[in-house]
């Protein structure tokens, strides 16, 4: 009895210590499910769900096959939007806040249909009728080197973009020349980009940096012609293919 007894408690003790490892095993395995699963969701709604993720750009050699490129893309499901490219410039300002002055540059980006960020607060840009206006980050800085993790960021470093909705911001943008390798700063032309605040973005849904400022299409559209005024060699503009998810 005393034999059996014993073999039977070693079982029980084998079959307990099998159910634990198995029953960790289910656990480790569900955690490393709903894990996978959360950043898979997490990766497809906000990174990939970008406008840089979801762009792409098409050189063609002159402005028929740019048409027809044009015409044939916009009846494809999964092309939300067609336009001319237009490269992301910006400049140097300086913008007073708190009756302090503080100079910096600022990045700027074509605001056009499905690309835009979501107004926090505020009004958001009109395609057809919006002129000289902006929206920049409710974390506004002038320093694109500010990290967008606001929290670990110093608070210090940012701006109350919601403080400056209705105010004008002036930018400083330099215009290049064919001959600006040759020409030293005293011969730079500059010229000047006015528009008025009215409204405010969350930085960390579009993973913008803290200085990335939304402008107008059109407007942009001009100042790139501007910035490239005194430029004779000026390339055919490739065009900028927004896709669905």
């Amino acid at each position: 009895m005393e034999a059996g007894e014993g073999s039977f408690v070693k079982k029980k003790e084998k079959n307990r210590n099998n159910i634990l490892l198995t029953a960790t095993a289910l656990i480790i395995l569900t955690l490393t499910i709903c894990t996978s699963n959360a950043i898979n969701a997490f990766v497809s709604s906000t990174l990939l769900n970008t406008i840089d993720h979801r762009t792409l750009l098409i050189y063609t050699e002159n402005d028929t096959d740019k048409a027809r490129l044009m015409e044939k893309l916009g009846s494809d499901d999964n092309v939300i939007a067609v336009f001319p490219w237009i490269s992301n410039n910006g400049g140097d300002i300086e913008l007073q806040h708190d009756g302090i002055a503080t100079a910096g540059k600022i990045y700027l980006k074509p605001a056009i249909p499905h690309a835009s960020p979501d107004v926090v607060k505020g009004e958001n840009i009109r395609e057809s009728s919006s002129k000289h206006v902006g929206i920049i980050p409710k974390t506004f800085a002038l320093d694109q080197q500010v990290n967008i993790d606001i929290i670990r960021t110093e608070k210090e470093a940012f701006i109350d973009g919601e403080t400056l909705i209705g105010k004008d911001i002036t930018l400083k943008y330099r215009e290049y020349a064919d001959n600006d390798r040759n020409n030293g700063d005293e011969e730079a032309h500059y010229s000047d980009y006015t528009f008025t605040v009215i409204g405010v973005y969350d930085i960390t849904k579009t993973f913008d940096s803290a200085n990335t400022v939304y402008i107008p299409y059109n407007d942009l559209l001009a100042l790139n012609d501007s910035f490239q005024k005194r430029v004779t060699s000026v390339l055919s503009r490739p065009l900028l293919i927004i896709t669905a998810m």
